[in-house]
């Protein structure tokens, strides 16, 4: 199979993952405590940020992972399934269908309210208000440049097959 077969059968298993993914939000409304529809709607959530890793645009791969890492929130029972979070999802759907099939235009406004919108919806803290700062980074180790260091500050190492050292950039 070659590279363009393969995101022709990707684009096609996104089109149907997308319509399961919509109908198991749809029938989520009416049963939002399913566990087996919300399983079906996390799956095909992780399945399309999986295959558009490897075969979709970087930024549908984003949105489709900020997403699922959402929706598993759900999953584990710590953020409720409510109609807005729901509607939020709808949008993200259709959202995905953009950044696949509309690869011309810029999304990122849109995909930024969206994952704004989903954000709100599981009660995550937006990182700009978190209530504490990142503690400051230390400063960074200087290596030895002398002659004779030791061989864990050394940036070479013996094969098995010679005792010529390699050089690992």
């Amino acid at each position: 199979m070659n590279a363009g077969n393969a995101v022709e059968t990707f684009l096609n298993e996104a089109r149907d993952l997308l319509e399961q993914l919509e109908a198991a939000l749809l029938d989520l409304e009416a049963r939002p405590d399913d566990a087996e529809l919300i399983n079906t709607t996390f799956r095909a959530l992780h399945t399309l940020k999986g295959s558009g890793g490897m075969f979709g645009p970087p930024d549908m791969a984003a949105f489709a992972h900020r997403l699922e890492d959402a929706f598993e929130k759900v999953r584990r029972g710590e953020a409720p399934l409510t109609p807005q979070l729901v509607g939020v999802l709808l949008a993200s759907a259709d959202q995905i269908r953009r950044l696949l099939f509309e690869s011309g235009a810029d999304h990122s406004a849109t995909s930024a309210d969206l994952v704004a919108a989903l954000a709100a919806a599981v009660g995550d803290v937006p990182a700009a208000s978190a209530a504490t700062p990142a503690p400051p980074r230390p400063p960074p180790r200087r290596r030895s440049r002398r002659r004779g260091a030791s061989a864990s500050r050394c940036a070479c190492r013996r094969t098995p097959f010679s005792s010529a050292p390699t050089r690992w950039p």
